[in-house]
């Protein structure tokens, strides 16, 4: 015999198992009851799962609550899937509504995972919300979850909106725990609603990992740091902190701090606290002649660690880092990787 309990032990995206749910199967569906609530308590409870829909229509068609995807690119089935596994989805049968985060200089879009670095620091968080009612009115809700708290709070509950057009509010990043921003929006005649994915700022399990969001490049390039290797005190092998992705034939500087943070920063995010300390300047290489991104900043901060040059540095300190490089195009005349955290092993 085999049997499961699907509320007690379905598993999410940070297990690696399940990628989302349905939470609409039908016509009409308004508020937050229902498989809304079982989704919600799922997320309560630590899991990380996208919400969805599903029709059961059969031979009877009717306008049912039916994913609505936001494709970037060309709209074909590649960049389609990418968008629905990626959550980029408000479920509805009337009002588009789609949600979005500024942390830091980032705007962060609906459905995205930001790992947090740790310990979470103070910051302050936008969210903006777009709807469009058409030529009808209706309401837009804001909801924050924390994992392990008994329910979502309502951070806003707007009144009466015609047509189309946006609102927001601020809020403080949640320091405790995993978290994230969902909305919702309903027609005047509450026969029409929609449910955004969230945006999900995600507590760390320790390590060497990247978090924080790469500027933007004026190539239109994503730079993305890296570790290989171990951080060590004593080790005589390499622990290289590398950027790909980032503008040939300039230089980069690589900085750390012993705090993490997301402030806005020459047009991106300072992932760094203060004070920064500076390593050194490294060539980007790539191509010899044209411009482009296949310059490559690399740098083994255990030669940094074994120079003494930093009498603070010790085996069990999180140290966090990040990539600065030259950019002439850029109206600040630089680029900024995303951030590393790391440990420092005897």
């Amino acid at each position: 015999t085999f049997s499961w309990e699907s509320r007690q032990d379905a598993l999410g995206m940070e297990a690696n198992a399940l990628h989302g749910v349905e939470i609409w199967n039908g016509s009409t569906q308004t508020g937050q009851g229902g498989h809304v609530k079982d989704w919600v308590d799922w997320l309560l409870g630590g899991r990380l799962l996208y919400a969805y829909s599903g029709s059961d229509t059969h031979d009877q068609a009717y306008n049912f609550g039916c994913n609505n995807v936001i494709v970037e690119g060309a709209f074909d089935s590649v960049n389609l899937q990418q968008a629905i596994r990626a959550g980029a989805v408000f479920v509805s049968n009337g009002p588009s509504l789609i949600i979005e985060t500024d942390l830091g200089g980032a705007t962060l879009p609906m459905g995205s995972l930001h790992t947090l670095p740790s310990p979470i620091p103070p910051a302050t968080t936008t969210v903006r919300v777009y709807y469009d009612f058409g030529a009808g009115s209706g309401t837009v809700s804001v909801f924050r979850g924390v994992v392990g708290d008994a329910a979502e709070s309502a951070l806003l509950v707007s009144s009466t909106l015609s047509g189309s057009g946006f609102v927001e509010v601020f809020d403080s990043l949640e320091t405790s725990a995993t978290s994230w921003y969902r909305a919702y929006a309903e027609n005047t005649a509450g026969s029409q609603s929609a449910y955004t994915n969230p945006v999900f700022f995600v507590e760390s399990s320790g390590g060497t990992f990247s978090y924080c969001t790469a500027k933007v490049s004026s190539r239109g390039c994503v730079p993305t740091i890296s570790g290989v290797g171990t951080p060590s005190m004593s080790s005589s092998s390499p622990f290289f902190i590398n950027a790909n992705q980032v503008h040939n034939n300039q230089f980069g500087i690589l900085v750390y701090a012993y705090a993490p943070n997301f402030k806005t920063f020459m047009g991106g995010t300072l992932c760094l606290g203060i004070p920064l300390k500076r390593v050194t300047a490294v060539a980007t290489g790539g191509n010899g002649t044209g411009q482009d991104c296949s310059g490559l900043l690399s740098y083994d901060f255990n030669t940094w660690i074994a120079s003494g040059k930093d009498k603070g540095l010790a085996a069990g300190l999180t140290l966090y880092s990040q990539w600065w490089y030259r950019d002439g195009q850029d109206a600040f005349g630089a680029g900024l990787t995303d951030g590393l955290q790391f440990i420092i092993q005897p």
